[in-house]
């Protein structure tokens, strides 16, 4: 073999290593960057329902769904608590924890891309952070994005205006975060400096809101705003509960003093019929009642006095 040949094939043998190089580079590139996992931070959830924790998922190189795998966490005081486990194409049960298990599910399809988890019975204390790790079998390195979960109550029956006397008040339970209530007047006016309003939580972990306007009865309408965070959109919404005062109503009012004023003039008339009724002495009769006087008398007959 002659020298030129020997250089050819050592040229060649340099080409092949330079390409193997390159493949073995470009495979590591792929490697860093194969995938990525977003999701959205905060979530709001209604009450005993259920709500979506948001995942999505993309590989930069084809990966079969069953070389997919995914787990939903929470940390509880340093404590890693699954809620959710797929692997070797599916769900590991045994891995969850039972408060959760047969509560959770994928909302879709893996294979679409989506690990976004149904969360439902929403209770209290599912609130917190949750996070969400996705990886593949021929990669072990993890991603992952995390999602904020707050719990919201509104009660199916949100209370009405009942009617005092003097007051209106309103009363309900079963809300969360707090409510925050105020009145205003016929004139749109606020009239919180009338009001005695108390939130407090029941033994559920709910609050129970409180709220009395001492009226004014010669205002015939009054409005009762409730703000409050809305468990299905998360935005806050305010309700406004509207009283306005009829004929009975105002009867109801003042029926004390109607019958105030009857019970006087009644009395008045009965005083006046007593009176009419007692009998009547003439002026020149003498009263069988009256004691004499002792003593003498006099008349006037025109001129002069005179002794009887």
């Amino acid at each position: 073999m002659t020298a030129g040949e020997m250089d050819k094939i050592q040229i060649l043998m340099c080409s092949v290593k330079l390409i193997i190089l390159m493949v073995m580079f470009s495979h590591s590139t792929m490697e860093q960057s194969r995938h990525k996992v977003v999701s959205r931070p905060l979530v709001m959830g209604p009450y005993q329902r259920w709500t979506l924790l948001p995942c999505y998922f993309f590989f930069d190189h084809k990966v079969a769904p069953e070389s997919i795998c995914l787990t939903w966490w929470r940390n509880e005081s340093g404590h890693r608590r699954i809620i959710y486990a797929f692997e070797n194409g599916q769900r590991q049960k045994q891995r969850e924890d039972p408060d959760y298990s047969n509560r959770t599910e994928l909302y879709r399809n893996i294979s679409e891309g989506s690990a976004t988890l149904k969360l439902q019975i929403l209770r209290l204390q599912d609130a917190g952070l949750y996070v969400c790790e996705v990886w593949s079998q021929r990669h072990s390195d993890v991603d992952r994005a995390s999602v904020s979960l707050t719990v919201a109550a509104r009660p199916s029956r949100q209370g009405v205006i009942s009617m005092n006397a003097t007051f209106l008040s309103f009363e309900s339970c079963g809300w969360l975060p707090e409510p925050s209530p105020f009145w205003t007047d016929e004139r749109d006016r606020n009239v919180t400096e009338v009001t005695e309003t108390s939130i407090t939580p029941g033994e559920d972990g709910l609050y129970c809101v409180k709220s009395v306007l001492h009226r004014n009865t010669s205002k015939r309408a009054h409005n009762l705003h409730l703000c409050y965070t809305n468990p299905d959109t998360g935005e806050k919404q305010t309700d406004i509960y509207q009283y306005i005062a009829t004929n009975s109503d105002a009867y109801h009012i003042n029926y004390g003093i109607v019958l105030g004023l009857c019970c006087g003039i009644l009395g008045i008339l009965v005083v006046i019929v007593v009176i009419m009724k007692l009998p009547h002495q003439k002026p020149n009769e003498e009263s069988p009642y009256v004691k004499p006087r002792s003593g003498s008398c006099r008349s006037y007959n025109g001129n002069s006095w005179r002794n009887l």
